[in-house]
């Protein structure tokens, strides 16, 4: 899947790919337009990281910060790794499938 979704209580999907289904949670972020994943240092608690989903400067589009708080800095470290580790995959899948070509 490609979305990261959120609610304030814990809900399931059956498809994440449809869009009504993505309603019911409080927000979702489609992973290939996050252009950051980065903890927040110094912090006190070293548990906190950021999501930044756009860029500065591209027509049209705004940069936005979610700030996300773990329950201890390896989890944090964690879903660093792990969210940028699928952001990696899902680029490295649309990059194999732009230079593919289909034979007819």
């Amino acid at each position: 899947d490609s979305h990261i979704l959120w609610s304030e209580k814990q809900r399931s999907i059956k498809n994440p790919k449809d869009s009504k289904e993505r309603k019911k949670f409080n927000n979702s972020i489609n992973l290939l337009t996050i252009s950051e994943i980065k903890p927040v240092t110094p912090s006190k608690s070293q548990r906190k990281f950021i999501i930044v989903v756009g860029r500065d400067g591209l027509k049209g589009n705004k940069k936005r910060e979610y700030l996300w708080k773990c329950a201890t800095k390896d989890d944090r470290d964690h879903w660093v790794r792990g969210l940028q580790s699928h952001i990696n995959h899902l680029h490295s899948i649309q990059t194999f499938l732009r230079g593919k070509s289909v034979a007819i």
